[in-house]
């Protein structure tokens, strides 16, 4: 028995928009081809239905078809008492997570009743770690030595393709013959991904040309990342040495508020918290937290930060301590990789929420201390939920149709 097999023909894939084509017609060129090529019995009337204009998406998309929208929330007010974010602060959370924006405007009620959250940016740095692949381990130390030597030479090749981004400093890790240059940026109010990435690119150049001439040495490859960088990916680098801004958030909370706020007692959720801590080592977890991810997520989505930098930037540390006469709280937050410039901020959404904020083109670390208070009173008010059995309510209440 014979059996005949008709060839399938592939549909014809979509030409990315060159820089010169991105246009409104080009946009519903690419929506006919989607609807009668690959999207089929489908419509993209909601999709479509945006007030983004498509040359002014150059930069953040490739063939640009509309947009999804999110809701966007208004979580607060809180009050902060930090070094660059100070008075009542609103913030929008972008999130189809119900409870979410309630839970977050609780804990910001229990921490302005408390007299407000004390924020500080410890630090704020963007880094890159290209790779030099060398004849020999000795080769590759000499040429991490040779790297640490001439910052100055190497900061006049990263200025030819930047004028923000400056090198903090360079810290050589070795294996075998491979030189990991971990290379630290400062990158002014920009999160500064593309900007290091751009830099080191350029200073690798440099080195392949110089280091051999210079040291006599071989240098086999040379690659933008071996793999040390912990860009988008939850590591115990970024947790200890800090990749984006590391900021601090605490408070000192009278029982009254824990009681009439949070529902609770400071008791119960200094006890939940010890426990909790405790658990978290048996599954691996790298600090401890109840939900900042919520907030780091619901805040980046509507001001326009990298999304998958949310994976990095959710890194923390919460820390309950039962006091005489209340519960002091405190979160570190290691590597919060965010701007108020470049990227999605330039958006005209994206850029209204920054505003919200006061922080649309204004220095990043206002922007590091709104989320660091805003995601302690969230599990503030998550743990102290858990703690008071009401949990499981509020998302039926709040999280159901």
């Amino acid at each position: 028995m014979s059996t005949k097999t008709e060839s399938v023909k592939a549909a014809p894939q979509p030409r990315t928009q060159p820089k010169n084509e991105r246009s409104e017609s080009s946009k519903s060129s690419l929506d006919l081809w989607l609807e009668k090529g690959l999207v089929l019995n489908s419509s993209l009337d909601h999709i479509r239905d945006t007030h983004l204009c498509a040359e002014k998406t150059r930069g953040n998309i490739e063939n640009f078809l509309g947009a999804v929208q999110i809701p966007v929330g208004l979580a607060g007010p809180l009050l902060f008492q930090g070094e660059w974010a100070q008075g009542s602060i609103f913030a929008p959370f972008a999130t189809t997570e119900g409870a979410l924006v309630a839970s977050a405007s609780r804990g910001a009620k229990a921490l302005s009743e408390s007299g407000g959250v004390h924020t500080r940016v410890l630090s704020q740095n963007m880094y890159r770690a290209p790779s030099f692949v060398c004849k020999s381990f000795l080769e590759a130390k000499k040429l991490g030595d040779f790297l640490v030597d001439h910052i100055e030479a190497l900061q006049d090749q990263v200025s030819k393709v930047t004028r923000y981004g400056k090198i903090l400093n360079i810290e050589p890790h070795y294996n075998g013959r491979t030189l990991h240059a971990l290379i630290r940026y400062s990158t002014g109010n920009a999160a500064g991904q593309n900007m290091v990435t751009i830099a080191s690119a350029q200073l690798g150049k440099w080195v392949m040309e110089e280091a051999p001439r210079q040291l006599g040495i071989e240098i086999a490859e040379f690659h933008i990342e071996g793999g040390l960088n912990g860009d988008k990916k939850v590591n115990f680098l970024n947790f200890i040495s800090g990749r984006g801004c590391r900021v601090v958030a605490e408070v000192e909370l009278p029982n009254i508020v824990v009681e009439q706020v949070l529902k609770t007692n400071a008791d119960d959720l200094a006890h939940h918290y010890q426990r909790g801590a405790a658990t978290c080592l048996m599954n691996g977890g790298v600090g401890v937290n109840v939900n900042i991810a919520n907030a780091i997520a619901a805040i980046f989505i509507a001001t326009g930060q990298d999304a998958a930098s949310v994976h990095e930037s959710s890194l923390g540390h919460l820390n309950f301590e039962r006091t005489k006469d209340g519960l002091y709280a405190s979160l570190m937050l290691p590597s919060l990789a965010i701007g108020t410039v470049g990227g999605g901020t330039r958006l005209p959404g994206q850029s209204e929420a920054l505003s919200i904020m006061g922080c649309q083109g204004q220095d990043v670390r206002r922007l590091a201390e709104i989320i660091a208070g805003y995601c302690l009173g969230l599990d503030l008010s998550t743990w102290s939920a858990i703690a008071s059995h009401s949990f499981v309510q509020a998302h039926q209440t709040l999280g159901r149709r």
